[in-house]
């Protein structure tokens, strides 16, 4: 039958429209593929640049820290340093890494008027620093209650603009974090690297942190108190082995904390108890890992087993290096030769004494300057040290000309940065067997004692280092006029004189020389009156049992008890019943080198009433020439 016209048209209409549809669909489809192939590629080119300056950042983070392990420890680099990681920005993704090569695009100096590649310092709210301002924040030091450390916080920002992108080029900009943070071991009333000994005779009120990398023996005489007023710290693991670490193991199975006395005490336990707490033991006593005093690249880099004579230990660190071998960088920017800013040796020819000074890295003083130092300098004189039963050749430092030498420096210079922060002193004129010393007097008002009290140790503060001795005449760092200066005294052992201390009776009988009639001559006794010390200190001792030949047995026996940390600080007079106020801390790294003399009281010295306290200022403003543990940590990065 034939079909009607008006059907046959329905029909034709009918095909043109899905034809119309199915041409559309088609197009439609072709066009979102080709739009989700443009969405993937630009998506995974977008990824692919996000991975790009986050690896770039962490570069820039390495960078820094390496930068951050040449400087001494509380010192901030340069703007010029900081600058030197800004530059130049990379010439490709695949200069940064060869896997990144696909990435279409270039790094950005700046957007939009924002610095997008830049390593900045930053302080607690995020906010840029301005450069040569000195700015510091303080946190606690997690798994080490007590501690707090300084927090130096950098931001990098890094910008990338991808290309190839159609319309659209995007820029992916990715901030991060990094954070330096410092512990200085000053800010402990007491802190061992060996074993920690507290056994006073008489009664002691520990106020500051204590603690040990070995073991704490702990105890009283009956009827007197020792009493920690903070936070104690012993080592859980004591006997783990430590690379260039050498301890005096008495009794390997002694556990990190015990309430006694150590083994090789000459006294009997049964004349001693335990210590108390002021809180309770549960609250402020913890065993913890070891701490690294002056950080974790500097222990590793010691090894006495090879034939480098500059890495052998801690004592490193108030040494001058050896020149006929390499002083590896982690130990050469740690020792306080390298640091100083002011270095004054003294030799000897033909009986004619010599000073010389020189400034930062031996670098020539103003010739008022040097003469002004020269003058502080005393004479090289044999004094007797009952302690070491010898003479010791000591030279008279008087702080107070020293002082003087600073503020001549500044006025100058026109320099704020302090002549005196670290001032290193050697005797080039001792022979290799002779007991030798410096002895700082007249110094109950440091220099820089006038700047502000807030400035930061570079212009504030008033370091003394030396491989040989250093004596204490006096009161030290005591005028009130203002704010005590941040100040430590570094060398093989440190002796404390009181104000009543006098030469010509040294060697006398610590009760005076008998008459002969039953009495004592007048004024010649060594009776010592009340002094105040306000310093860190950093020195040797020699532990109880000390063995100086390691392996030979009993070879240490004569050395006896080594007088523990309330005996750190070595005594040559009757203190009985005197005060002897300190405010500091006491640091033990090493075993005393040049003074090895026998602890013993009787004749030596007889035990003051201790009044000690950690110096609370010491978290925030420590001394310069910092001892710190450092750690390093990055935090999330963030699309701005």
């Amino acid at each position: 039958m034939k079909t009607p016209i008006r059907q046959q048209g329905s029909v034709l209409v009918t095909t043109i429209v899905v034809m119309t549809l199915i041409i559309t669909v088609t197009a439609v489809a072709v066009s979102m593929t080709s739009h989700q192939g443009r969405l993937s590629r630009s998506s995974m080119q977008h990824s692919r640049s996000i991975a790009l300056v986050d690896s770039q950042s962490e570069r820039m983070f390495n960078d820094w820290r390496t930068l951050m392990n040449t400087m001494p420890l509380g010192q901030k680099p340069t703007a010029a340093q900081i600058d030197s990681l800004n530059l130049p920005l990379p010439s490709s993704a695949a200069a940064v890494h060869p896997g990144f090569g696909a990435v279409y695009g270039n790094f950005l100096a700046s957007l939009n008027g924002l610095d997008t590649y830049k390593i900045e310092e930053v302080d607690v709210y995020g906010g840029a620093v301005p450069v040569g301002t000195y700015n510091i924040s303080t946190g606690p030091v997690p798994g080490f209650e007590g501690f707090f450390a300084i927090n130096h916080t950098y931001r990098s920002i890094v910008g990338f603009q991808t290309q190839n992108l159609g319309n659209s080029n995007p820029a992916v900009l990715v901030e991060r974090t990094f954070t330096r943070s410092e512990a200085p071991v000053f800010q402990a009333g007491i802190y061992f690297e060996d074993d920690l000994e507290l056994h006073p005779g008489e009664s002691m009120f520990m106020n500051g942190p204590v603690m040990t990398n070995h073991r704490l023996y702990a105890s009283v005489l009956n009827s007197r108190q020792l009493t920690f007023g903070s936070t104690v710290l012993a080592n859980k693991t004591p006997n783990d082995p430590v690379p260039g670490i050498v301890y005096n193991n008495r009794n390997p199975a002694d556990p990190g904390y015990v309430e006694g006395l150590p083994p090789g005490s000459a006294y009997s336990s049964t004349n001693y108890t335990t210590p108390t707490f002021l809180v309770n033991k549960t609250r402020q006593l913890r065993l913890n890992s070891r701490l690294e005093p002056a950080g974790r690249e500097l222990r590793d880099e010691f090894n006495t087993a090879d034939s480098n004579p500059n890495n052998d230990g801690f004592r490193e660190l108030i040494e001058k290096p050896d020149t006929s071998a390499v002083d590896p960088p982690s130990v050469g920017n740690a020792r306080l030769y390298t640091q100083a800013t002011l270095r004054v040796s003294v030799t000897q020819v033909a009986g004619v004494q010599t000073v010389t000074a020189t400034g930062y890295n031996g670098a020539a003083l103003p010739a008022a300057v040097a003469s002004k130092v020269q003058a502080a300098i005393g004479t090289r004189t044999p004094i007797y040290d009952k302690r070491e039963n010898t003479s010791v050749t000591i030279t008279p430092v008087d702080v107070a000309l020293l002082a003087e030498a600073e503020q001549l420096h500044r006025s100058l210079t026109g320099s704020n940065t302090s002549l005196t922060g670290v001032v290193y002193f050697s005797d080039d004129a001792a022979t290799s067997s002779e007991k030798w010393g410096f002895r700082l007097e007249n110094a109950a008002k440091l220099p820089s004692a006038d700047q502000p009290a807030n400035s930061p140790a570079a212009q504030r503060g008033f370091t003394v280092a030396t491989a040989g001795g250093i004596y204490l005449k006096g009161n030290y760092n005591t005028d009130t006029s203002a704010e005590s200066v941040p100040a430590s005294v570094m060398a093989d052992a440190v002796m404390f004189l009181s104000n009543n201390w006098d030469d010509t009776r040294a060697s006398n009988p610590i009760n005076g020389i008998d008459d002969g009639l039953g009495g004592t001559v007048p004024n010649t006794a060594r009776l010592a009156t009340e002094t105040t010390y306000q310093t860190a200190i950093l020195a040797g001792t020699i532990p109880s049992a000390y063995d100086p030949t390691p392996g030979s047995p009993n070879s240490g026996d004569e050395y006896g008890p080594g007088g523990g940390a309330h005996n750190f600080a070595r005594m040559l007079e009757k203190w009985t019943g005197v005060n002897m106020n300190f405010k500091g801390a006491m640091v033990q790294l090493f075993t005393s080198k040049m003074f090895t003399g026998q602890w013993q009281t009787g004749d030596t010295y007889y035990p003051p009433q201790r009044v000690w306290s950690a110096n609370e200022n010491f978290v925030h403003r420590p001394s310069p020439g910092l001892f710190a543990f450092s750690m390093y940590s990055r935090g999330p990065w963030r699309r701005l």
